[in-house]
């Protein structure tokens, strides 16, 4: 059992809007619609709350799947930590000049998960990761946080305080 729940932040861009009236209609899927973009804290909060199981899986739209299995990894991993950390790979793209691509990919190698598991409070990032449902109510995000950037960072060192493992 399972139930697919996106978060539409108030995204104006034409295939975004397509796809999700798209998923709207599909089986075991629904779309969480504010009125007003509320901020990557705030959503992520609200769709903890709308979320019917006990665990939740959160991938941000820009982000791809790279693995056939990555459900069943995160269901294995689940069984050892209440957070599971998905991790990201930068593809290798033919851009010149982007600073944030040309250092993303200069430290890739330094962001294994073996690497990532030595100090997981400092790498975590919450563009894709699954949590307990509990958890994430129990430890919000902070709503004050209304544009990008950081919020993960706080995330990250509230579940540490709270001794909540990142595996």
């Amino acid at each position: 059992s399972y139930e697919i729940v996106v978060g539409d932040d108030g995204s104006t861009h034409k295939s975004v809007v397509e796809s999700i009236g798209k998923i709207s209609t599909m089986e075991s899927c629904r779309v969480v619609r504010p009125e007003k973009n509320i901020g990557r804290s705030t959503i992520r909060n609200l769709l903890a709350k709308e979320a019917s199981y006990e665990w939740v899986l959160f991938i941000d739209g820009d982000m791809s799947i790279s693995r056939d299995d990555f459900i069943n990894k995160y269901i294995e991993n689940a069984e050892h930590s209440y957070v599971v950390y998905g991790g990201y790979e930068v593809p290798k793209l033919d851009i010149k000049g982007n600073l944030r691509y040309t250092y993303e990919r200069s430290v890739a190698s330094n962001h294994s998960a073996e690497i990532r598991q030595e100090t997981p409070y400092k790498d975590f990032h919450t563009s894709n990761f699954l949590i307990r449902r509990d958890i994430m109510l129990d430890t919000p995000f902070n709503e004050r946080i209304k544009r990008y950037g950081y919020e993960d960072v706080l995330f990250g060192k509230e579940l540490k305080s709270k001794n909540i493992n990142i595996l």
